[in-house]
């Protein structure tokens, strides 16, 4: 019963974490879709993944603990979050929409495709806040009995389900895309796009307004 009880909510978490997520990877993989870039869109995906898989391991291990605890750690790994949906968002805005059309290709180079890989991985790498979301969840189904982590097993099929779950999801974005997107014009698209720039800059701005107050408590 646990078995079912780990791989399900793991499947399920694991699986709209990658529908819902405003994460910075999320963006840029909508992005790509967007503009017909399919492919780059799921080896950034892919990527992004296997890192974010790496972190929910972390926070099912004691990692979780030293992030929670910490005041100067979760200040260095929120300035990071802030920083990369900053960047992020101001590259969206910014984004020359009919450049990037023009480079699209239908098939992309084993050298494209790593970058794409690469590219997801290393956001994901810079963004250490993930290991407090998979805290917080994994902490929530543990004190509601939902499931029970005992031992390795339990956190290998826990992070294998989760994996499962965020490549189905992923898939699931990028395909609904590619079956909507003839219906939208260039220009819609290109709104489409600053508008996620938009969305993620006030995100960064809500981060830092948050972070300021939050640290300004702790010293009060």
């Amino acid at each position: 019963m646990n078995f079912l009880s780990i791989s399900l909510s793991a499947f399920i978490i694991g699986f709209f974490s990658s529908i819902i997520s405003t994460g910075p990877v999320n963006f840029l993989v909508v992005k790509n879709a967007l503009v017909g870039k399919y492919g780059k869109s799921f080896s950034m995906l892919l990527g992004a993944i296997i890192m974010e898989v790496i972190y929910c391991t972390l926070a099912l291990t004691v990692v979780s603990a030293i992030f929670l605890n910490s005041n100067k750690v979760q200040l260095f790994s929120r300035t990071a979050a802030i920083l990369i949906f900053l960047a992020i968002g101001l590259y969206l805005y910014n984004l020359d929409l009919e450049k990037e059309i023009s480079k699209t290709v239908s098939h992309l180079t084993k050298r494209e495709k790593t970058k794409s890989f690469i590219a997801g991985f290393i956001l994901v790498v810079l963004n250490p806040t993930i290991i407090l979301t998979w805290s917080a969840a994994i902490t929530a189904l543990i004190s509601f009995n939902i499931i029970d982590i005992n031992n390795i097993s339990d956190v290998i099929l826990f992070v294998s389900s989760a994996g499962i779950g965020m490549i189905i999801g992923g898939i699931c974005i990028v395909s609904l895309i590619k079956a909507f997107k003839m219906k939208l014009s260039t220009k819609v698209i290109g709104e489409i796009i600053k508008g996620l720039g938009v969305f993620l800059m006030t995100i960064s701005l809500y981060f830092i307004l948050r972070t300021f107050f939050h640290f300004l408590k702790v010293k009060l």
